[in-house]
């Protein structure tokens, strides 16, 4: 089907019409025109008020628990949430079951991938079974398409298997990634180490869990000469140990969910287990720095962080509750809530858009002729009250349910279909 949108504002940072308002016709997929106005035949008109348009968004580090548990969340609905996201692509974690470790359960993720909206893309699992004790069948998986290797929600505690991992990727220029914490430090902890820690009296996660790893895993991606990005860094000395590195020429990286600039840990005075996340929600002056970062550079991913977790498993005391909540259809809408007044929306594209597909070396579409369509809709400045009734995952673990947002996504119009956000 042929498409018509009409008068849109090209956010793309790569097209020579970023930032201007124009009429854009797509047909056959492909993008055939872009002008000031264009009335075409046998064209479908799409026309929003405020309408602006991106290179879809992509998500690095999604957990859909699927296969295994798909009581939480499975790839239909993991799907269907990033539609509603605005994300037209992700790098799904290997945490499964099975574990994503070996060739055929890099496979089961490519399955009927063209006929999908979404383009789905797995991570592979740095060590069997992701128990951090030897390398997995890391070329067999790069072969089978794999975009990168973690094992995700568990972090590696073994440096010598970080090392070898990040060895192995070399000749291939493979990606290793990681959620930095030392168990040996967080251990017990369901809270940021703070004064709101002592107050509740809750076991704290020190900020020490994180930045210390960070600092290991920096050193060894210098000495082996490879490539690493941490999903989320949400400490001060994370951030700073990280931008060092980069200016030593470090080939790091490092991605933030946008839940993490909305609140602080003081959210936890009502013991409300949807705010329990790993890593934790930290201090207020965390987010600030965390916000500093994100304007600096240092910072070079925006990611939802989606972790669907069942009612029984949230419905308990904070002390075990899991951790996780589910953000594909709010991270846009978060991050321009909290950051609106500090960064441009070109800078917001780059962070959702842009920077994860070219970390993970995956083409990369553009608002421009000659185009592949693989566009996200969206009005910046159109705000709303995020509701139970809206989540379309099959978990409702949402930290956001009845908070005020700003940003909403209109729509994805990839390859020759549209699909509108209700």
């Amino acid at each position: 089907m042929n498409f018509v949108i009409k008068q849109a504002r090209i956010i793309d940072s790569a097209s020579p019409y970023d930032g201007l308002i124009k009429d854009i016709l797509i047909e056959n997929g492909v993008v055939k025109k872009i002008d000031d106005a264009i009335s075409a035949k046998n064209a479908a008109e799409i026309n929003f008020e405020n309408c602006h348009i991106a290179p879809g968004f992509f998500d690095i580090g999604t957990h859909i628990c699927d296969p295994g548990f798909e009581l939480r969340e499975d790839v239909v609905t993991a799907t269907k949430a990033s539609l509603a996201g605005g994300f037209t692509g992700m790098a799904i974690l290997p945490n499964n079951n099975p574990i994503t470790d070996n060739k055929s359960a890099v496979e089961y993720f490519y399955q009927n991938k063209k006929e999908n909206l979404v383009d789905v893309f797995a991570l592979g699992s740095i060590t069997p079974k992701t128990k951090g004790e030897t390398l997995a069948e890391l070329m067999d998986m790069h072969n089978a398409g794999a975009v990168g290797f973690s094992d995700g929600l568990q972090p590696l505690q073994h440096a010598g298997v970080l090392l070898r991992a990040l060895q192995y990727v070399l000749p291939f220029d493979g990606l290793i990634l990681q959620q930095p914490n030392d168990e040996n430090l967080s251990e017990h902890g369901v809270m940021n180490e703070s004064e709101s820690a002592v107050n509740l009296g809750m076991f704290s996660i020190p900020a020490i869990a994180e930045a210390t790893m960070v600092q290991r895993d920096l050193f060894l991606c210098d000495y082996a000469k490879s490539k690493i990005h941490f999903f989320n860094l949400t400490t001060e000395e994370s951030i700073n140990l990280l931008k060092q590195a980069k200016a030593k020429g470090v080939k790091a990286t490092a991605g933030l969910s946008s839940m993490y600039l909305l609140w602080n840990d003081s959210i936890l005075e009502n013991f409300d287990t949807h705010f329990k996340l790993m890593p934790p929600l930290r201090s207020a002056s965390q987010v600030e720095a965390m916000k500093a970062a994100i304007k600096n550079g240092v910072i070079d991913v925006i990611c939802s962080w989606h972790q669907p977790r069942d009612t029984e498993e949230k419905q308990v005391e904070f002390d075990h509750a899991l951790f996780g909540a589910i953000n594909l259809q709010t991270c846009f809408a978060a991050l321009v809530t909290a950051m609106q007044k500090e960064i441009s929306l070109s800078k917001m594209i780059d962070l959702l858009s842009i920077n994860p597909r070219k970390i993970l070396k995956i083409k990369v579409p553009s608002v421009a002729e000659n185009h592949k369509a693989n566009f996200t809709l969206f009005n910046p400045d159109a705000g709303f009250i995020f509701e139970e009734k809206n989540i379309v995952s099959k978990s409702k673990n949402s930290p956001f349910v009845g908070t005020k947002l700003k940003g909403k996504v209109l729509g994805i119009l990839k390859n020759e279909v549209f699909q509108a956000v209700e």
